[in-house]
């Protein structure tokens, strides 16, 4: 039996944005964690369920990667990152069934 827990990053540093939906997830990827936003990730790294993972994977967003490293290096292991996985816009005619 495996276990998977889902994390979501941690406070991104990020100025409002105008919705362009051709340059959105480009501009999205690249926003850091706020400095209170790394103390967030640390600390959930802490988490005793967090603890002896086999695995970690991250998504290819900085904001991701940054939460993800302090749990990989409570584990002593390395995060795996995986360009696939991203966020999908939802709404009226968004899906991609491709997916």
């Amino acid at each position: 039996m495996k276990t998977v827990y889902l994390l979501r990053h941690s406070e991104p540093l990020k100025p409002e944005m105008v919705y362009n939906e051709d340059t959105l997830q480009l501009q999205d990827e690249k926003y850091p964690l706020t400095i209170n936003g790394e103390g967030i990730a640390k600390k959930a790294s802490q988490n005793k369920e967090l603890h002896n993972l086999n695995t970690v994977y991250s998504s290819n967003y900085t904001r991701a990667m940054a939460t993800a490293k302090y749990i990989a290096l409570e584990n002593n292991t390395n995060v795996k990152v995986i360009s696939d996985f991203h966020e999908r816009i939802m709404g009226i005619n968004s899906w991609d069934d491709t997916i």
